[in-house]
């Protein structure tokens, strides 16, 4: 079997890494270091038992971690306060602009669709091909995975492996743990918005993994034709239910506060969350973007790619119509073409301007389309939206 990974080194990490014991204790300073939290300090929705299994793995493994882990909760519970769930499809900007937000409000930031991109390298590296995927898709829909040949059994378990590796790392972000785990807001130097987004890590779980996913996916996308292929992957990946079902619990345990894009990020990841916005655009536009950021030639394959992959996700995503059915709000602020008829006939009483949207009286769950939209107008319109939110809650707290 090929490794999935390069065997590179990884580079030291800029928050001094490189003094750390074998067991994960700092060698300069091990008397100083604090206690690690018991588990009942970490507030996890839901009592997944998968979600505290993998908190106790990084309690154990790699204790700094852990601390890392804790304090980045930590400065994004005191600096946003709420979860807010972006999805959208491809070429809408979700990741751009949800990155954005998280930024601009301290939050912690995940893009889940990473999560699936690094098992799609982890495939294409081991030479599992779209077509293998479908097959596997096909045969899970039938309940006769069992009966796959051993190649395509063998394919299956790789793939279930590589997620099962999967975790969250938050050890080079620019905090200081003990600091924020051991003193309060009010004795800090400042309310600081430090980057929190985490790096996709998999050394902890398995040996093949000798460096951060993410820095491995950063490399390849600056291949030619591997954006495109890890995005025929990484849909066919996340059409297979169980390693959803392993990606789960990575994305919850981000904790109560968090900016977090993908595609079922409010109807799966983040139920519950206080701020639900799904952004659409119409295809022609999505696929100028698309053309623009990655410097291809031709729009009209764009276009086909991106309604290709909106066939295939639809059934991990609520849809535009899905969503004003079910009670979601459609903020007036373009001219789509495709909205048009949802807007004149099916839904007319779910239309609004955002002045009329921001109020506390209704659920704030929003289709924003971003057809003719610049990036900053679509970031300023969405980040209104949840500071508004935000800025509600933080005042209920006070009284």
């Amino acid at each position: 079997m090929n490794s999935p990974l390069p065997d590179d080194k990884p580079e030291a990490a800029q928050d001094g890494s490189s003094d750390l014991a074998a067991d994960g204790r700092d060698s300069k300073d091990e008397a100083s270091q604090p206690p690690l939290p018991a588990l009942t300090d970490l507030s996890l929705e839901g009592g997944s038992d998968h979600l505290r299994e993998n908190t106790i793995l990084l309690k154990e493994k790699d204790p700094r971690a852990y601390l890392f882990y804790l304090a980045a909760r930590q400065v994004s519970l005191e600096n946003f306060a709420l979860q807010f769930a972006l999805d959208g499809g491809a070429g809408t900007g979700k990741s751009r602009i949800a990155e954005q937000i998280a930024k601009m409000n301290g939050a912690i930031y995940l893009d889940t669709g990473l999560l699936y991109r690094a098992v799609a390298l982890g495939a294409y590296n081991e030479g599992i091909l779209v077509d293998d995927l479908k097959e596997l898709k096909e045969a899970q829909q039938r309940g006769t995975l069992h009966q796959l040949d051993e190649s395509l059994k063998d394919k299956y378990q790789f793939l279930l492996r590589t997620a099962e590796a999967i975790t969250l790392d938050f050890s080079h972000c620019a905090i200081d743990p003990d600091k924020i785990l051991n003193s309060p807001v009010s004795e800090r130097d400042e309310k600081s918005k430090p980057v929190l987004i985490p790096a996709i890590d998999a050394t902890r779980r398995d040996s093949r993994f000798s460096q951060s996913l993410t820095s491995v996916l950063h490399a390849a996308e600056k291949r030619k034709g591997m954006p495109e292929m890890l995005d025929s992957l990484a849909s066919g990946v996340a059409q297979l239910q169980e390693i959803r079902d392993i990606l789960l619990p990575v994305q919850q345990e981000i904790g109560l506060s968090c900016v977090m894009a993908g595609r079922d990020v409010g109807i799966k990841v983040l139920p519950y969350a206080e701020v639900k916005i799904i952004l659409t655009a119409d295809t022609e536009v999505r696929a100028a973007r698309r053309k623009a950021q990655r410097g291809s030639s031709d729009v009209t394959q764009e276009a086909q790619n991106i309604s290709s992959r909106d066939t295939n996700d639809s059934g991990n995503m609520l849809s535009v119509d899905g969503a004003l059915e079910a009670g979601y709000f459609l903020v007036d602020s373009t001219n789509s073409k495709e909205l048009s008829a949802l807007k004149s006939k099916n839904y007319p009483d779910r239309v609004f301007s955002i002045q009329e949207l921001i109020s506390e009286d209704i659920p704030f769950h929003f289709v924003v389309d971003s057809s003719d939209l610049t990036l900053e107008e679509t970031i300023d319109t969405v980040n209104r939206i949840v500071s508004f939110k935000r800025d509600s809650l933080l005042d209920s707290d006070s009284e």
